[in-house]
């Protein structure tokens, strides 16, 4: 509307100066022509009075110019609006296409469920001496004294815990140090043998930290982390499994969160936290945080992450 408006503008300024243009020259060409004023009067479409002086002559061919040059300039007026108002609509397109990426990039902001958890003395190697209250763990160089059961590692040194997810957005606090593996598995994972550590199967996938290095497992693929931890002694790990849209994200927790890794993972069934240690020396231990009262997270049960970043 506003460009319509400045083209109806700038034609009733030219037609005023046309009109302008034709009252100064009608004077000259009555007293030309030696006729009254009164009696030359036309409208501004009307042809001037044809005479066979040069002067007149070249009047009345500036004179028929005039409506000619009004409806070219019109035309290319309307030309430079129509081919302006179309760069505007091109404009506002890219500029809503612009919004919906914005958008896009909004709905990656997900909200957590903070979830408690213990570890599964059961599953328990070995290799870990778990803590009476199940809630920390560290390796050990000699054999625990644990009964036999199926749910036991026997080859790897990890434990999985005892309360799993199987539907919306979850995460775990979990604090490690040392070499150490923090993941997901499916219940199913192996217990014995090769291919049972986390993140060297396909039900399983895992953040692995080894002498300030970082590496995300999965299906026995390694992709090397370029993120570098903000502590190289101690480290805070948030564990988010979303199964609504399909991810189990890593960071780290200090005064913000350091996000680490993102794998894409359509979960089918319920998934565990797992932790796997080791090395003795230097030590290798992990506890569970089962309270979320860090004010970063702004509340005691949930936390708002964006995790495309």
């Amino acid at each position: 509307m506003h460009e319509r408006a400045e083209v109806l503008r700038l034609l009733i300024i030219q037609r005023e100066l046309l009109q302008q243009r034709e009252t100064a020259r009608l004077p000259t060409r009555n007293i030309t022509a030696n006729v009254p004023v009164a009696t030359n009067i036309r409208t501004r479409h009307e042809v001037p009075p044809a005479t066979n002086t040069r002067d007149g002559s070249q009047t009345r061919k500036k004179n028929e110019s005039y409506p000619v040059f009004f409806w070219v300039a019109t035309l290319i007026i309307l030309f430079i609006a129509i081919h302006f108002n179309s760069g505007n609509e091109e404009t506002t397109k890219s500029s809503e296409s612009q919004d919906a990426k914005f958008s896009s990039k909004e709905s990656s902001v997900r909200h957590y469920k903070f979830r408690t958890n213990f570890l599964d003395l059961d599953s328990a190697s070995p290799f870990l001496t778990v803590s009476g209250d199940r809630q920390s763990a560290i390796r050990v160089s000699s054999k625990r004294p644990y009964s036999s059961h199926p749910s036991r590692f026997y080859s790897a040194p990890q434990v999985l815990t005892t309360n799993c997810v199987h539907f919306g957005s979850n995460y775990w606090l979990v604090d490690v140090q040392g070499y150490w593996d923090i993941g997901v598995a499916y219940p199913s994972i192996g217990r014995k043998g090769k291919g049972t550590s986390l993140g060297n199967n396909a039900v399983s996938w895992s953040l692995s930290h080894k002498m300030g290095n970082l590496a995300a497992y999965h299906n026995n693929n390694k992709i090397t982390v370029q993120r570098l931890l903000e502590n190289p002694d101690y480290q805070r790990i948030a564990v988010f499994v979303d199964f609504d849209i399909g991810l189990i994200h890593f960071a780290e927790v200090g005064n913000k969160l350091n996000n680490l890794y993102t794998f894409e993972a359509q979960l089918t069934r319920s998934v565990c936290l797992a932790v796997g240690l080791y090395s003795v020396d230097p030590p290798s231990s992990m506890s569970i945080i089962n309270v979320s009262d860090i004010d970063f997270f702004g509340g005691v049960n949930q936390v708002t992450v964006k995790t495309n970043e």
